[in-house]
């Protein structure tokens, strides 16, 4: 009975260690850490750090009302206003960017189809 090798010597890609890889993973494109723990730290050292969405709303918040004091909505007058973003990009808090619009003016915003209701809601 024959004895054939399967596994190789390779170097761990993130870490550097030396560790012994199946042929088999190699041939999946596999087989280039040494463990769980380098392969997910090789993931995470390429990502941006995430800001969650409502963290980026809450400082749109806080710059509107810094600016403008607590949000009015624009459109109906309620007090109880979010903060919208014209351009949709939560993270531009630019003065001419931001919008107070209560939840039900906000939802219609996100919502119209028609180019007569969008020509609305430009001269928010």
């Amino acid at each position: 009975m024959s004895f054939e090798r399967r596994f190789i010597d390779k170097k761990c890609e993130f870490c550097g260690n030396k560790f012994d890889a199946s042929i088999i993973a190699i041939k999946k494109g596999e087989g280039k850490f040494c463990s769980k723990k380098c392969s997910m730290n090789n993931i995470l050292k390429f990502r941006k750090p995430a800001k969650s969405v409502s963290r980026l709303n809450e400082i749109a918040r806080e710059v509107y009302i810094e600016r403008h004091g607590e949000p009015i909505c624009e459109i109906c007058g309620s007090t109880h206003a979010d903060i919208h973003h014209q351009d949709e990009n939560i993270e531009n808090n630019s003065d001419g960017n931001l919008k107070a619009l209560c939840r039900s003016c906000h939802t219609k915003h996100h919502n119209m189809s028609s180019s007569k209701e969008m020509s609305l809601c430009v001269t928010i």
